[in-house]
């Protein structure tokens, strides 16, 4: 029994939905499994057991899961107390902890360095209308308001919860999948996705659909975790924080957007590579689950409550960025990519 018929037999056990695709959703190249690792859950309890392989284009170097779960499967593998859901913002009744201070303001410093020379070109007074992917309780939204005050801030996120919250800070935010919600003719001027891409299951639809809802000069940023960096390719085998299983589907390069970016009629405008601690995090939690134990993981590298956390969180997290960032002066590459897009001009198509 090969890993792929192993993967489907735990399924089978479990009672979980899988889905495979027949050819890859960026080149269209047939699939021939090229296995490269697996990854499991570790991070919830109670979601599933399934030791999931991950394969790699060897045409436009995508990496899925594959099988992947099915989109049946939404409320299993994001369980009520996964960490957007319940992440603070200013009008949630909680409190911002220490890491959630500092990754705001770093957050919002990034936000405006990735838009602000591209927008200046296109807008004169800023963009009209902000749509934020996977908004939760609309922390990037509070984000962009500071950043971009005139600007009407909407955002779509699946859980119902949050969304609450994000209107309670002014957002208009709906309920449901990107794929499901009617936007009218609405159009926007910015639309953000800050690590959302890797979590859908049709890639390729997501940023077409992101094409139709941007104006003539808008802008999509999306944030993603990062194939080409270190932090993957060091513990691609099964251990890597990237794969975030089993919610992680689909994870890119800068090549594989480039792709992408072709075949939709879309230009590359802005990229970027940052520092992600939390990845580090779930890596050596993973690993230390296997190699001594998950009591000990939970205790030196929390998977959830690290983005909680106060004092301990900063310096650990902190410390596998500054890691990073000291890399990266070696042309090494960090684990999360930023890349903006904006429509092909009609002369270029």
């Amino acid at each position: 029994m090969n890993s792929v018929e192993r993967a489907i037999a735990q399924a089978k056990a479990e009672g979980f939905s899988l889905h495979q695709d027949s050819a890859c959703l960026v080149c269209g190249t047939p699939i021939k499994p090229n296995i490269i690792g697996h990854a499991k859950e570790h991070e919830y309890k109670n979601t599933t057991k399934i030791l999931f392989p991950v394969i790699r284009c060897e045409k436009c170097n995508l990496v899925s899961l594959f099988p992947r779960p099915d989109e049946r499967e939404m409320d299993r593998i994001y369980p009520q107390d996964y960490y957007s859901f319940n992440v603070a913002s200013k009008h949630s009744n909680k409190n911002l902890s220490l890491v959630q201070q500092i990754q705001n303001k770093l957050w919002a410093k990034r936000l405006s360095s990735q838009l602000s020379p591209i927008l200046k070109h296109c807008f004169q007074k800023g963009p009209d209308r902000i749509l934020d992917i996977g908004c939760g309780v609309g922390v990037l939204l509070d984000i962009a308001k500071t950043v971009y005050p005139r600007a009407e801030t909407w955002g779509i996120d699946f859980g119902e919860k949050a969304i609450e919250i994000a209107k309670q800070s002014g957002h208009k935010a709906f309920a449901g999948r990107f794929e499901d919600i009617n936007f009218g003719n609405s159009l926007f001027d910015v639309i953000l996705s800050r690590h959302v891409i890797e979590h859908v299951g049709r890639p390729d639809l997501f940023l077409q659909s992101c094409r139709e809802l941007l104006s003539s000069n808008g802008v999509i940023l999306i944030e993603t975790p990062n194939t080409n960096s270190l932090l993957f390719n060091a513990f691609k085998k099964q251990h890597s924080g990237i794969y975030h299983a089993p919610r992680h589907w689909h994870l890119f390069e800068k090549s594989t957007f480039e792709k992408l970016a072709d075949k939709l009629d879309l230009i590359i405008v802005g990229f970027g590579l940052y520092p992600v601690g939390v990845f580090w995090v779930w890596t050596l939690h993973s690993w230390f689950s296997e190699k001594f134990s998950p009591t000990l993981a939970d205790k030196l590298f929390p998977p959830v409550k690290i983005m909680y956390g106060g004092i301990y969180s900063v310096l650990l997290m902190g410390t596998f960025q500054m890691l990073e960032s000291f890399l990266g002066l070696f042309g090494i590459e960090s684990s999360a990519m930023w890349i903006a897009f904006q429509k092909k001009p009609q002369a270029q198509k």
